[in-house]
């Protein structure tokens, strides 16, 4: 019997376990938004690459996803962002809702800084997917190739976390 070259494609059941354990591990990221000298929005999201398509379209300024870190907790993540609202509407930097007058570099030490303050770790893209892949691949009982892994979370729209 001939072996294929190709890679197996992503399951259903890997698909459903990675979302449990995403779910499980409550995963959001800290994102921000906007054109590198500001003003730049700053929020939470489960997707920030679906969340960044739709401020494009919302929006006049050239914008670009500047930033995006994962933390276990989207009770903390909100604490983060609107510790850091408050502390631009405190210095006249706040504009609306989620958007401030600080450049993205600004803005993403902010970010960093305040999440060091609340205890917080910050998990980048990489680090995010290591952590639900070892949720996967325990659940599995077996190693899962992190390019078939990569495959399932673009195909699924997974990849904000």
């Amino acid at each position: 019997m001939r072996q294929s070259n190709k890679p197996k494609r992503p399951t259903r059941q890997m698909s459903r376990l990675m979302k449990e354990a995403e779910a499980e591990l409550d995963l959001v990221s800290i994102y921000v938004i906007g054109p590198d000298e500001g003003p730049v929005r700053i929020g939470v999201s489960r997707d920030p690459d679906e969340r960044f398509r739709v401020a494009r379209v919302n929006c006049v300024l050239e914008s670009k996803l500047q930033f995006r870190d994962s933390l276990q907790g989207s009770e903390k993540a909100h604490e983060i962002v609107d510790a850091i609202i408050k502390g631009c509407e405190a210095r006249g930097l706040h504009i609306k809702a989620d958007w401030v007058q600080l450049s993205a570099k600004t803005a993403i030490e902010t970010i960093r800084r305040t999440a060091k303050m609340f205890g917080v770790k910050l998990l980048s893209p990489d680090q995010s997917t290591m952590l639900v892949k070892t949720q996967v691949e325990a659940a599995l009982g077996k190693v899962v190739p992190m390019n078939l892994f990569k495959d399932l979370r673009n195909r699924t729209g997974q990849r904000g976390c």
